[in-house]
């Protein structure tokens, strides 16, 4: 989802041309995030200005081409945007086409983007505003947007990276433990389960990197990534 940039504040993660949450949704900060409208819940990225963009830390598991798809929506049309990774231009100025309404939407796909292994920053640049951004999608092999959260089955991992500390809100059922572990199947840490619904595991001591956490239920095991920076 847009809404879930990277951590960090204003020119770090973002870069905003007013303090205010115009929208006054999802997020206290000043990126504009609306509430959908519809049956379908959801938020959306608006209010748009030439010079803000934000960004999305990715890891890339392959080597290979990569496609972005955007999913926009524009009253009038000629909105702009351009794709960085690692601070550096990696696409010509993409055009936001016209959808009749600000909250029809239609998917913007910029392809043939080369992205070597490893984890990367990712981000969005408006060369021209006047649109909203409801998705970011990346299609290809082995690639994961780590943004503020990620979610499976009603488990979630907050913030997503993290420097210190992750905040695991659990979903229903009963739970035994929860372990993190490297990627190459190393046991690093083993947490005991308590009756709360959500738990605060201090990971300062980890080194930088990916990590799974692994949940222990009587049903099944979930299991996340979550980068550690």
């Amino acid at each position: 989802e847009a809404e879930d940039y990277d951590l960090g504040g204003n020119a770090v993660a973002f870069e905003d041309s007013d303090p205010a949450n115009l929208g006054d949704a999802y997020r206290d900060e000043a990126v504009d995030i609306g509430s959908l409208s519809g049956e379908l819940p959801g938020y959306y990225v608006g209010w748009t200005q030439k010079g803000e963009w934000l960004e999305y830390t990715i890891d890339v598991l392959v080597s290979q081409k990569y496609e972005v798809l955007l999913t926009a929506a524009s009253e009038s049309g000629g909105g702009e945007i351009c794709l960085e990774l690692d601070d550096v231009v990696i696409t010509n100025h993409h055009f936001v086409q016209s959808t009749g309404s600000d909250q029809l939407y239609d998917t913007l796909r910029i392809e043939d983007l080369y992205f070597h292994q490893g984890i990367h920053k990712l981000k969005i640049r408006i060369a021209e505003g006047g649109f909203n951004v409801d998705k970011l999608e990346i299609k290809g092999y082995d690639l994961f947007i780590l943004g503020t959260s990620e979610f499976e089955e009603g488990l979630s991992i907050y913030p997503n990276p993290a420097t210190s500390s992750i905040r695991v809100n659990l979903p229903e059922g009963n739970h035994r433990e929860i372990g993190i572990w490297s990627l190459n199947g190393k046991l690093l840490r083993k947490f005991e389960v308590s009756n709360e619904r959500e738990m605060l595991l201090q990971i300062e001591d980890l080194s930088k990197g990916v990590y799974l956490l692994n949940l222990v239920s009587d049903q099944q095991v979930y299991q996340m990534k979550f980068i550690k920076l």
